[in-house]
């Protein structure tokens, strides 16, 4: 008999099936390289979407019109689109491990919205009024919303650290 510190650590028939019936998506079973990942189920239907519809490089997210045969349907867009960022789009990336885009995306922000108050106080003398923050606003966090899923992607299946 084996010292309980001999046995092995692999999990019994029993605890993988077990998992593998909890972390199914729809229609099937997870690939095991992401069935495996620490992540909430959200995020496994996410990287899921992204594998199905080839969405491995930033390219692939920004569909040209040849594509639009392979598009995804407007339920699987809704699924792809993070409530979280569009609402804390910075603060998101920071506190999911992508700090470094998070500061990014900070800082651009900063400044582009210095230079635009720059420019409106030296040609007009006055501040920007409050319509021309709105439309850069929720432009902006329409399409971080529409990329972090795959930004998470990168950054846990694909083990890359960027910055842009």
């Amino acid at each position: 008999m084996q010292n309980p510190t001999e046995q092995s650590q692999e999990p019994s028939t029993q605890q993988y099936t077990q998992a593998s019936q909890t972390d199914q998506d729809p229609n099937g079973e997870f690939p095991p390289h992401i069935a495996n990942l620490d992540v909430s189920l959200r995020l496994k239907n996410a990287f899921m979407l992204i594998e199905k519809y080839k969405m491995h490089s930033p390219s692939g997210i920004m569909m040209s019109p040849q594509d639009k045969n392979n598009a995804p349907p407007a339920s699987d867009n809704r699924k792809m689109v993070s409530w979280l960022t569009f609402f804390f789009t910075p603060f998101y990336y920071i506190f999911t491990g992508m700090w470094r885009k998070g500061l990014v995306i900070l800082a651009g922000t900063v400044l582009f919205m210095f230079a635009l108050e720059m420019i409106f106080l030296t040609l007009f003398n006055r501040e920007i009024p409050d319509p021309f923050y709105s439309p850069f606003t929720i432009t902006n966090a329409v399409i971080w919303a529409k990329t972090a899923f795959y930004d998470r992607y990168r950054q846990v299946v694909k083990k890359e650290v960027f910055w842009w």
